[in-house]
C-alpha cells in the first residue's frame, strides 16, 4: 500500500513531485545532505522545492527530516538497550543537546522518560509486544 502522502494533490501541487525527496529522506535520515540533494531529485528549484514541499506536506522538509529522525529515536528508545547519545547519533542529530530540544518539543518528553515510560512493567532485555502499542487484545 503506497504512503497516505501519495497520489493527494493538495494546492494544485501533485504530491508524486516531491515522492523522490520523501523516498530519499526515509532512506538517508540518518546522514547530512543539503535540502539542494532533495530538490535536484525532484527536478526543481531549491526556492520551488520548498515551496512544493511546505503545500504538500504543511511543513517544511527539515521539520520533516526531523520528524523522521525522532520517530525512529523513538523506535530505537523502545527497542533497543543503544545509549540515548548513539541513538542520536544513530538518527542523525549532530549533538545530543540538538537531539534532546527536538526530542522534547515533539513528544513533550525528554528521550530518558520516554524510555522509561515505554519500559515500565517490562523485565530488563525484554522486547515489547507488538499487541502493546497496536491496540489488539491478548489472545486468552
Amino acid at each position: 500500500m503506497p504512503p497516505p502522502w501519495q497520489n493527494l494533490p493538495i494546492s494544485g501541487i501533485s504530491s508524486l513531485s516531491i515522492t523522490p525527496a520523501l523516498d530519499f529522506i526515509e532512506d538517508n535520515y540518518m546522514n547530512k545532505f543539503p535540502v539542494d540533494k532533495l530538490s535536484e531529485l525532484c527536478h526543481m528549484s531549491p526556492t520551488h522545492f520548498r515551496r512544493s514541499f511546505q503545500a504538500v506536506m504543511h511543513t517544511s522538509p527539515l521539520n520533516y527530516l526531523n520528524t523522521i529522525r525522532i520517530m525512529n529515536a523513538c523506535n530505537l528508545l523502545r527497542n533497543t538497550n543503544h545509549t540515548i547519545l548513539n541513538i542520536s547519533v544513530m538518527t542523525g542529530f549532530s549533538t545530543l543537546s540538538n537531539f534532546n530540544r527536538h526530542f522534547n518539543e515533539m513528544m513533550k518528553v525528554s528521550p530518558k522518560e520516554y524510555r522509561k515510560q515505554t519500559l515500565q512493567g517490562r523485565k530488563p532485555g525484554e522486547v515489547p509486544s507488538i499487541i502493546e502499542y497496536s491496540g489488539w487484545m491478548e489472545p486468552d
